[in-house]
């Protein structure tokens, strides 16, 4: 399963970026839905979730280090803030791949997040 996801991601990614070049928010929620659905293709539960998100990084220079995050209001997709995916025992989520580009500096790049479940 995470060859799979590791696959997955990479070609989500590079479409999404091809079709949102600077939103962010659009590629969190559509690599999220899109993993979920491929994942389910496979015949495995996935389930996509809702929340803040928050993580430490350090500049592409390495002079700074700070937490870039999304924090939204009601937890639905009403006031979306930030959505991954749950499957396999694992959190799935692309987000601290977008924060090197996405945040209020520069960050050094850093992977999709593939961590077993109760990490995050």
């Amino acid at each position: 399963m995470d060859v799979l996801i590791l696959r997955a991601f990479v070609v989500i990614d590079r479409e999404l970026r091809r079709e949102f070049p600077t939103d962010f928010h659009k590629r969190c929620a559509y690599s999220a839905a899109a993993l979920a659905e491929i994942i389910r293709d496979q015949g495995a539960v996935a389930a996509v979730r809702v929340g803040d998100v928050l993580g430490f990084v350090v500049s592409a220079n390495g002079q700074r280090a700070g937490l870039q995050g999304y924090q939204g209001g009601a937890g639905d997709f009403s006031d979306l803030s930030h959505v991954w995916v749950e499957a396999a025992d694992r959190t799935l989520d692309l987000i601290f791949h977008y924060f090197s580009v996405g945040g209020c500096f520069r960050a050094a790049a850093l992977n999709e997040l593939i961590w077993p479940m109760g990490i995050v």
